[in-house]
């Protein structure tokens, strides 16, 4: 029986100091044979976040401008493609008739002054003659209506003058807006008839974009926010803002409308063409960043490893904001640390590692 203890004795002893060779054998190959990471050394960043937006501009004025009169063109003075500034004569109907009819209106406005001026000299005298009872209420009541009607008849008079001169002038087809010409209709020797279009113009030296952003987005923006235009004609982005932004959802859209203003001073961007737009909304100056392939996701816990002596050192962070495919990390991590970012699916807590 004796016998039997010691021999089992024997055999745990054998067993344990096999294990232990094996654990003392399998650190030596873990040290003689370190994992090769990549890493690299926490610094603190500048982290931005921006609300994309993929929008087509629009002129800050579009107008179709129309014939206020009829009448034959005698003269076009500007083409498709030229700069008009607003009060600038873009082309010209024959006056004549109007200047007729101008004519016309101020001879009537003479006429109606003068049977005015009579009106209000008569009644003068009758209402002294009336209230000296030389002559009756009725012949009194007669004078001050026929004032009255003078009265009526000058400002209809001049009401007609003014309708005249304004024909007259709409001869002269003048810009409403500054912009460009984008399409003209006038030919000289056509006839036009009031309302017809001239020609359009948009003012392309700064455009205005309309789009819509979602409940989470709108929320993070507000009237005079910085926006960048880019574009694939532009060497570098121009510079916008926040217009106006809308309180309810456009119709049969959860999205909330928002107006975008931007310069385009050598006007590369035309209305219609598709651009990209970036609104800054969130700027954190001492921000510790990562990507999203330098962590590994572990039931509820985010897990980066840092070297420290050589060896991974596994640590939970947690995580704040995050862009695209980077994420600020809220703690867990600080400057100087130096964070593995490859070999990963090879690691773990206390390993050796070799920085490559």
């Amino acid at each position: 029986m004796r016998n039997i203890v010691s021999l089992c004795l024997i055999l745990v002893i054998l067993a344990v100091s096999s294990c232990t060779k094996k654990e003392d054998k399998i650190s030596n190959i873990e040290e003689n044979n370190p994992v090769t990471v990549a890493v690299k050394t926490i610094d603190q960043e500048i982290f931005r976040e921006y609300i994309d937006i993929t929008a087509r501009p629009e002129g800050i004025t579009d107008v179709e401008v129309t014939s206020e009169v009829a009448g034959k063109v005698i003269k076009v003075n500007k083409n498709i493609g030229e700069w008009v500034e607003k009060g600038e004569e873009i082309g010209v109907i024959d006056n004549k008739d109007y200047a007729i009819r101008l004519k016309q209106a101020k001879a009537g406005v003479l006429g109606a002054e003068s049977s005015y001026d009579a009106a209000v000299v008569e009644n003068r005298s009758s209402e002294k003659l009336y209230n000296e009872k030389h002559i009756s209420e009725i012949e009194y009541l007669r004078s001050k209506s026929g004032l009255k009607g003078a009265q009526s008849n000058l400002e209809g008079a001049k009401a007609s003058l003014e309708q005249a001169q304004k024909a007259y002038d709409n001869t002269r087809m003048l810009s409403p807006v500054s912009g460009t010409i984008t399409n003209i209709y006038l030919k000289v020797g056509e006839n036009l008839f009031a309302g017809k279009p001239i020609c359009n113009i948009v003012n392309t030296k700064k455009l205005k974009i309309k789009t819509g952003v979602s409940e989470t987005d709108i929320t993070k923006l507000f009237k005079g926010q910085e926006a960048s235009i880019y574009h694939n004609s532009l060497s570098e982005p121009l510079k916008g803002s926040v217009l106006g932004i809308g309180m309810k959802p456009l119709a049969n859209s959860s999205n909330y409308p928002v107006e975008i203003i931007f310069d385009n001073p050598d006007s590369k961007i035309f209305p219609g063409m598709v651009i990209e737009c970036k609104i800054l909304c969130c700027q954190i100056n001492d921000a510790v960043i990562i990507s999203t392939d330098d962590l590994i996701k572990e039931l509820d816990e985010h897990i980066v490893y840092i070297v420290v002596d050589s060896k991974a050192k596994r640590t939970v962070v947690k995580l704040g904001k995050k862009q695209k495919a980077n994420y600020i990390v809220t703690a867990g991590l600080k400057k100087g640390d130096i964070l593995i970012t490859s070999g990963l699916d090879r690691l773990k807590d206390g390993i050796q590692v070799k920085i490559k």
